[in-house]
């Protein structure tokens, strides 16, 4: 590989990685924004966006993508100590970072076809569906309700919890505390043990 074709390869990668993020930033503020809006802001011609991304619903795609990819890597970060407390520490931990993708609930039904969401987020899901089977083994998750079924009742949360504080129901610095009581509690932890796992993952 010559030191040209290297040089190039690494300005096509930037270059994606800047239209993401910008298109992220254009997308939340306005979800109608068009690929040529998203090209402008970026500082790249439209036919750069359109090598990386040739329509509308590869570029929410490919944001979506990089969504589950950082969440899975905040699970893997805290999956230590007892379930229940991984569990509340990845919740809390998410929060933010799932915060910078709140633009995909509202463009996930119009962008991405049904089996794009979930192959994006099938990953994710088998992780937080092995940290519940450990909270299982461990008897602090009920085991009446298969892990599977349980992963997708956290995403679910996630994103009712979004659409709550859009719409001003719930306020947003209490939310990454409600958002992790109620994924414990949706996993069948007791209130006293829902207490005493999210005080030791503030903790």
């Amino acid at each position: 590989m010559t030191p040209t074709t290297t040089a190039r390869r690494r300005d096509a990668v930037a270059n994606q990685q800047r239209i993401l993020q910008v298109g992220r930033q254009v997308l939340a503020a306005n979800p109608d924004a068009s690929l040529a809006d998203i090209a402008a802001a970026a500082g790249v011609v439209r036919r750069t966006l359109y090598a990386h991304f040739p329509n509308r619903e590869a570029l929410v795609q490919a944001i979506a993508d990089e969504a589950a990819q950082a969440i899975r890597e905040v699970l893997a970060a805290g999956d230590g100590g007892p379930a229940a407390e991984a569990l509340a520490r990845f919740v809390l931990k998410a929060w933010p970072v799932a915060d910078r993708y709140r633009l995909l609930v509202d463009l996930g039904t119009a962008s991405l076809t049904p089996a794009g969401v979930r192959e994006s987020l099938r990953g994710l899901r088998s992780d937080v569906a092995e940290l519940v089977r450990r909270g299982q083994r461990e008897g602090d998750f009920t085991s009446t309700v298969p892990a599977e079924v349980l992963a997708y009742t956290q995403s679910s949360l996630m994103l009712g919890l979004f659409a709550a504080v859009t719409d001003g129901v719930l306020d947003e610095t209490e939310a990454p505390h409600t958002a992790a009581m109620l994924a414990l509690q949706a996993v069948g932890v007791p209130p006293a043990r829902r207490r005493k796992a999210l005080a030791a993952a503030v903790g």
